[in-house]
């Protein structure tokens, strides 16, 4: 596993932030998760009988309990790369979840169990009627430099090569339209639904491919970037492997007024040199843009003087 992963992983284990995501991502900032209701629950899902073994290994996974019953379990899948099977593979992982939710239940009934009082099916398989599944929400969140283009739903993944249209539409929609939420920091432009500093790591992180956007960033909500705390500071560095960030990361002495006004310092040095990496793309970009309409210029004058030239022809004339 790779420092970004392990980074990534590290950086969501925190409750209040992890709730923070869900809440944004999930319910437009509404404060459904709540960090006191959350507990950690092992990683790894897995299915082992006489007909399957496999194991699936998830990010961060949380329980929230709301008055000690299990209200939801939310898993978070950081992506840096698109993985274009990923709807299947969350598909395998909710489903081993449930699998293992209708396992825990069947061993609960099992003591006790009067066959005259089940049903044929409840007796035999150990999931009664009335038993109800916790719902399993996974959200993948997306780092990577291009915007996502992989499937989110089956539909969209399978082909149906039918050419009657009517019949291929009545197959189609006889497929459950199994969704996946896919969160795409390229995509994404309003963060406001997040209310802890992870509205500031994202507004950042959104912005690292375009050094102009940093630039106006920097300049704007200096103050914000500055007050990131060391944890923010620590999984930004990591994200974008800037050096300046991670001297700025660096110090030590954090408990000591002189350790502190040096960290502060590095910092401000650090958004410095951070507007200026911005200004100079800027300048770099603006160049390449100039570059590109020379040469459309140019290629517009070859075109001119070879039209003249065969309208010259035409007439029985030399082109100079």
């Amino acid at each position: 596993m790779g420092v970004k992963d392990i980074t990534q992983k590290d950086f969501f284990t925190k409750d209040e932030r992890f709730a923070d995501l869900m809440n944004g991502v999930c319910f437009g900032g509404r404060k459904v998760v709540k960090a006191e209701e959350l507990i950690s629950v092992p990683e790894s899902v897995r299915k082992a009988d006489e007909v399957t073994i496999l194991e699936r290994v998830c990010d961060v996974v949380k329980k929230q309990t709301v008055d000690g019953t299990a209200y939801a379990i939310y898993v978070l899948e950081n992506q840096e790369t698109v993985d274009y099977r990923m709807l299947v593979r969350i598909m395998l992982e909710e489903s081993l979840g449930y699998d293992a939710q209708t396992k825990q239940m069947a061993e609960g009934h099992a003591e006790g169990r009067e066959k005259k009082t089940l049903a044929a099916g409840e007796y035999l398989y150990g999931f009664h009627k009335t038993d109800r599944l916790t719902p399993i929400y996974t959200v993948v969140l997306y780092w990577g430099e291009k915007e996502w283009d992989g499937a989110t739903s089956l539909r969209e993944l399978v082909e149906i090569p039918e050419k009657d249209e009517e019949l291929r539409k009545a197959m189609l929609s006889m497929l459950p339209d199994y969704k996946i939420k896919v969160y795409d920091l390229n995509r994404e432009h309003d963060f406001t639904a997040f209310g802890t500093m992870l509205r500031t790591v994202f507004e950042f992180c959104s912005r690292q491919n375009d050094g102009i956007a940093m630039k106006e960033y920097m300049d704007t909500h200096r103050e914000e970037v500055k007050s990131l705390d060391r944890e923010s500071r620590f999984f930004l560095s990591k994200m974008l492997g800037m050096k300046k960030w991670e001297k700025a990361m660096g110090m030590k002495n954090m408990n000591k007024e002189e350790g502190k006004a040096e960290e502060d310092t590095d910092m401000c040095k650090a958004i410095e040199e951070l507007i200026e990496m911005g200004r100079q793309e800027g300048i770099e970009c603006g160049r390449k843009e100039m570059k590109e309409k020379i040469v459309l210029l140019e290629q517009e004058i070859e075109r001119l003087k070879k039209q003249q030239g065969n309208a010259y022809k035409q007439a029985g004339r030399t082109f100079e």
